[in-house]
């Protein structure tokens, strides 16, 4: 498959005049029929063809009957078991490798773990096939992209916790192990439900396998643990949910019926092994029960039951053999075009449930009810405290009951009489932004009148300062501070009309500097004057 074109390139370029001997794993009806167009008078010679086996003798093969729900649990105890194994086990879908993965590993088992699934890109799965190579012990969880094809050396066990879809997809998975001369143990892990039918597959692929069972004393139950992460990490709890899904759309598409049963599968009990408190929506089996006309029952999940998946998503009593063969089946196969009468008659009968939903769907929200609303649930309206700068209350705008439903009650009236919604409540953009301009300009306002008081203070305290030195009996004390520019500042601020402030200009380091001019005198008199003008 996929290579014809290229082994016929190849078949042209030799010589007419040969021996050709074709080696294949599989001999398929393609392969023949390539030998026959090809080769002249072929022989055919199979290894396993007068065996008793079709798998090695070193090859030690055995099966275990397991419940759905004691899956995950008997995996876990293997893998504790067998620490310094390595080990290679095979689920049925890459949703169930990513969640037995991810939950392996914050169980933490004591052994390196390892996922090979079909969504990873290549340079992904080269470095975890080259990873699990080098190990001497390590469990890799995989899909059937592992099945065929790959020589991973010294697996000591093949466990495929999920049943194959037939013997010779067991035949390649157990070939992972017990390669060349080397042996290898391989375990087949059964649902009762499987058991009969599989090993009448597998007998007559000629492989040799008993049943062992699984001591009870070395089985661990980790569901409360797995409870507990689904509880912590979402994450966890969405690739089980996905995991039960997948497992299920995996046994419900197989072909061979007989083995494969939907209804024989505990899909709650299962997904409460895996950690979950309610069992996921499996929506594609009631798409099936849907497209032929019958409505599955709406299931109490939080009540755990023993009935099989069928009857969970449907009344259980339906044959499933017509909707396993038409579910696969292109849509326009299976249209059914009903007469014009019965078309006719369906148009013209309302239905009464559309027409009261469609009306409840078209309520416009409005105004008035929700003012109405408010009015039913007696919702108090928020009161408004102001502070003044100290962070004392100045006003309290509490309202009484009786103020606050006449308020509301006039507010539905005029949207009811038609009146502006403005005046009933809302936001006007107009209306704010005008009273924001004038706020804004009462600011401004209030910043100079500010400016002004604080340089009229310091005015006044520099004419103390200089009476003060004109009634010193003593030599002329001289004290001038450049104040000049504070006085232009006043005017400047006096005279703009303009609503901005401009910030004063920059004084330099002398500017600032009071000079002061002092008489020679005793020290006492010079400390005097200092503390004087400090404390001014």
């Amino acid at each position: 498959m996929g290579f014809s074109e290229t082994v016929n390139a190849i078949i042209e370029n030799l010589p007419e005049e040969r021996q050709t001997l074709l080696y294949s794993a599989t001999q398929t009806s393609s392969v023949s029929d390539l030998a026959r167009l090809s080769l002249h008078d072929p022989e055919y010679v199979s290894v396993y063809k007068d065996s008793e086996a079709s798998t090695p003798q070193e090859l030690k093969q055995s099966y275990v009957v397991c419940e759905l729900q004691d899956k995950i649990n008997f995996l876990y105890s293997f893998v504790k078991n067998h620490l310094k194994s390595k080990i290679l086990v095979f689920l049925s879908s890459c949703k169930q490798v990513k969640f037995t993965y991810e939950a392996f590993r914050r169980l933490r088992p004591g052994i390196p773990l390892m996922a090979l699934y079909g969504k990873q890109n290549q340079i992904k799965r080269v470095a975890i096939y080259n990873d699990f190579c080098k190990k001497t012990s390590a469990v890799l969880f995989a899909t059937d992209i592992a099945a065929r094809g790959l020589d991973f050396p010294a697996v000591h066990w093949v466990i495929q916790l999920d049943c194959p879809e037939d013997a010779n997809t067991y035949i390649h998975r157990a070939g992972r192990t017990a390669r060349y001369q080397r042996d290898g143990h391989s375990l087949l892990i059964l649902l009762p439900s499987e058991e009969t039918e599989m090993l009448k597959e597998l007998e007559k692929k000629k492989v040799p396998i008993t049943e062992i069972k699984a001591n009870p004393k070395k089985l661990s139950n980790v569901q409360k643990k797995l409870e507990g992460l689904c509880v912590q990490d979402h994450d966890i709890k969405q690739w089980a949910q996905k995991s039960v899904v997948s497992y299920v759309r995996s046994v419900y598409l197989q072909s061979n019926k007989e083995i494969f049963n939907v209804d024989e599968l505990p899909v709650e009990k299962y997904a409460a092994s895996l950690g979950l408190i309610t069992a996921p929506r499996i929506r594609f089996l009631q798409k099936a029960k849907k497209k032929h006309g019958h409505i599955p029952k709406v299931v109490d999940k939080t009540k755990t039951t023993n009935k099989p998946a069928s009857e969970i998503l449907s009344d259980g009593k339906q044959d499933l053999t017509n909707i396993e063969q038409d579910f696969l089946v292109l849509r326009k196969r299976n249209v059914e075009i009903s007469s014009e009468n019965e078309e006719d008659s369906m148009e013209n009968e309302p239905n009464e449930n559309t027409t009261e939903i469609g009306n409840k769907k078209n309520k416009i929200k409005t105004k008035t009810t929700s003012a109405k609303k408010v009015l039913r649930k007696n919702i108090k309206v928020n009161s408004k405290v102001i502070f003044d700068e100290d962070g004392e209350p100045m006003t309290v705008n509490a309202q009484t009951e009786g103020e606050r439903e006449q308020k509301m009650l006039g507010a539905v009236s005029s949207l009811e009489n038609g009146d502006s919604p403005h005046d009933a409540g809302g936001i006007d953009l107009k209306k704010s932004s005008q009273k924001l301009v004038k706020q804004d300009k009462l600011d401004k306002r209030e910043f100079r009148d500010r400016i002004k008081q604080k340089h009229r203070e310091k005015r006044m305290k520099n004419k103390v300062k200089r009476k003060r030195c004109e009634d010193d009996d003593e030599d002329e004390c001289i004290v001038t501070l450049k104040s000049t520019e504070d006085d232009d500042l006043d005017t400047k601020m006096d005279s703009d009309s303009d609503n901005s402030y401009r910030a004063p200009p920059k004084r330099s380091r002398r500017d600032i500097e009071e000079i002061v001019e002092a008489p020679e005198g005793t020290l006492h008199d010079d400390e005097e004057l200092a503390l004087k003008l400090l404390t001014d």
